[in-house]
């Protein structure tokens, strides 16, 4: 009834203006979505004077939860905050050696990703997510120009999820997370100077559960138990006082500027540089391991006998500096740089050979460049690469695990009216954490011959046309991985042990086509994306589903002489039967494993969308279905099952004086 009462209020409120509008003498509104732009720090280094348009349409309304970002569907523990890894395989996007725990980094607001705007008035952007069953997302964002040369801006994102297992206390909290970001840009006249700045400060916990306790059944298959959700009994929920949790905390900061010293409108010659400053701190504590049944039925087994809890830290530090020239000749654009790192990272644990040992510090330097041809909008080409030039650490201990890989990475990209084709190579090292971690639950450091750098090369081919609301795309894709280093559970070893980093000592290649389609008769719409895997070698280090499909049918039209926008329909998430990857919390890693098949189920959302003035509202049912087949519900990983039946409520609210 509240929630009723509240989307009542926010639709009776948007009717009207939250603000004083600024209108001209004939009432035409002077500021709004079509005086507001952003761009991005790509837009800058590439020349491209284009500024993008606000996301104004209802498509997608309804997406808070990063499971589908960008359109790329993740992997996680079913409810909000959790691990996440992508589906399919992905890169990583850093070349050299890495920290590795990247479980957190879908909820991080990347550098490249940062929105600067141009706003002729001060610009607010309100999103506020409520979920039947304990979920809440607030994300606030204020930027106004100070004059037409500088902008000011920043944003806050806090969301929170609750136990949707072994419930004990009321808002009792598994996963808690702040983001805190600043940004400014700032030009001269004439364009001859540009400076991007932003800042960035994340924290995030969550308390584990290790999955749920499930019984075999008569047919051998442990899923009794899986669907109880608050009654259901898990492997290491306790209070949150003595509850195993991972946390992560980074904080960054990132300037790019050039200049150019040339004549206004020559672009010839440009001066670049982009300099990094991030700090990463991964954190994992189990207080009280030893004296419950979590030792008995899930770790089994420590390093350190004497210990009565586990914990880690990893403390990374980054420096970076690129410096280069850039400049367009002609419809060729062109960039040279030379960039280099800094960094050092400092691991505490119980084990006693680390107690009080100073970090590791490490150099390394890359060479690269860019090339572009623009003829047109018909034709583009661009080429871009770069690769390691010298590796070096400051101790001579420190070359026994670390060294020099070759690292390098190369992409192209051509483009042709309605077609687009994409080319990527890379060599890149193994994470840090894959290379060394010795704690109660974690024993392994491979000497620096012992792991190979993992090659991949990629090559995909997309058709794509869109007339107003209704596009068509068709893909095929064909990715090759050689030599990936991943985690696994072993077949030695105790329990808590088994699982740590192997090698595959050959390749895996596989082609993807895809199918992806808008269309609508008046306003009845029909959209799918159909993505199909196939595998060609024995080898299968990364498992998927052979096929994952995205249909949704919806109906969208205006009310009340088009003074609002409605869009409400159903969508459904299915996939193939595969072993998807299971979690390791103590390690904040998913590993592989052949053992537990993650069987299709219909994932059925009901949503409705509305765009009353300056605000967005959605409402949404998700798993509809749940409770009503003969499987009760459905699992996202293994011994984690989804999200149960539940409403969720949102709006977005856009002001622009």
């Amino acid at each position: 009834m509240r929630i009723l009462q509240l989307l009542f209020l926010v639709y009776w409120l948007g009717s009207f203006p939250l603000f004083a509008q600024i209108v001209d003498d004939t009432t035409r509104e002077v500021y709004g979505r079509h005086s507001t732009r952003y761009f991005l720090q790509e837009d800058v280094y590439g020349n491209n004077p284009e500024t993008r348009k606000l996301d104004t349409s209802l498509h997608y309304q309804h997406y808070y939860n990063y499971q589908y970002q960008k359109g790329v569907p993740h992997q996680y523990l079913g409810n909000l905050g959790t691990a996440m890894k992508p589906i399919y395989y992905k890169a990583p996007e850093e070349i050299g050696y890495r920290l590795g725990f990247e479980a957190f980094h879908p909820y991080l607001n990347k550098a490249q990703n940062q929105r600067y705007f141009d706003t002729k008035s001060p610009y607010t952007e309100l999103r506020y997510v409520q979920g039947s069953t304990g979920e809440q997302r607030l994300f606030l964002l204020f930027s106004r120009n100070v004059n037409k040369y500088w902008n000011l801006g920043a944003s806050y994102n806090r969301f929170t999820s609750t136990k949707q297992f072994a419930v004990v206390a009321n808002r009792d909290f598994q996963t808690d997370h702040h983001q805190i970001n600043a940004f400014t840009s700032v030009k001269t006249k004439q364009d001859k100077y540009k400076l991007l700045l932003n800042f960035n400060y994340m924290q995030h916990w969550v308390y584990e559960s290790g999955g749920i306790k499930t019984r075999p059944n008569e047919g051998g298959v442990v899923d009794s138990g899986l669907y109880l959700y608050k009654y259901a009994s898990v492997r290491l929920f306790r209070s949150n006082v003595d509850a195993a949790r991972n946390y992560y905390k980074t904080t960054q900061l990132h300037l790019y500027h050039q200049f150019n010293p040339l004549d206004s409108g020559n672009r010839a010659l440009q001066f670049f540089h982009e300099a990094d400053w991030r700090k990463e701190n991964q954190y994992f504590r189990d207080n009280n391991m030893r004296t419950d049944s979590a030792y008995a039925t899930y770790y089994r087994e420590v390093n350190f006998n004497d210990s009565l809890k586990s914990f880690y830290q990893f403390r990374y530090e980054l420096l970076q500096n690129k410096l280069g020239l850039k400049g367009d000749l002609g419809r060729f654009f062109y960039a040279v740089y030379y960039k280099t790192r800094t960094y050092s990272l400092a691991d505490t644990s119980q084990d006693p050979t680390t107690a009080g040992k100073s970090k590791l510090w490490f150099n390394d330097a890359f060479a690269g460049g860019d090339l572009a041809y623009r003829f047109r909008d018909d034709f583009q080409i661009s080429l871009s690469g770069q690769g390691l030039v010298s590796f070096k650490t400051t101790r001579h201990s420190d070359a026994l695990y670390y060294k020099s890989h070759g690292d390098y990475q190369l992409n192209a990209a051509l483009r042709y009216k309605k077609l687009s084709a994409e080319f990527g190579q890379s060599r890149i090292s193994p994470s840090m954490m894959q290379t060394r971690m010795v704690y109660n639950l974690a024993n392994w450091a491979f000497l620096k011959d012992s792991l190979k750098a993992t090659e991949s090369q990629n090559a995909a081919l997309t058709y794509l046309h869109s007339h107003g609301n209704r596009y068509f795309k068709l893909g095929l894709a064909y990715q090759r991985i050689d030599h990936l280093v991943y985690f696994k559970r072993m077949l030695n070893g105790p329990d808590s042990l088994k699982i740590r980093p192997t090698q595959d000592k050959s390749y895996m290649d596989y082609v993807q086509p895809t199918l992806g389609f808008r269309t609508n008769w008046r306003w009845l719409y029909f959209e799918n994306e159909l993505i199909l895997t196939h595998v060609f070698t024995d080898s299968e280090v990364v498992h998927m589903p052979r096929w994952f499909a995205m249909p949704k049918l919806f109906f969208q039209y205006y009310l009340f002489k088009k003074a609002t926008q409605v869009q409400t329909g159903v969508e459904m998430f299915l996939k193939a039967n595969y072993y998807a990857d299971d979690y390791a919390p103590q390690l904040n890693q998913y590993y592989w494993q052949n053992s537990y098949v993650v069987k299709t189920f219909p994932i059925t959302h009901v949503f409705l969308n509305l765009q009353v003035s300056r605000a967005t509202i959605f409402l949404k049912v998700t798993n509809v279905f749940g409770g009503q087949l003969e499987q009760t519900g459905y699992l996202e990983t293994p011994y984690y099952a989804g999200m149960k039946r539940s409403f969720q409520f949102g709006v977005m609210w856009r002001a622009f004086d």
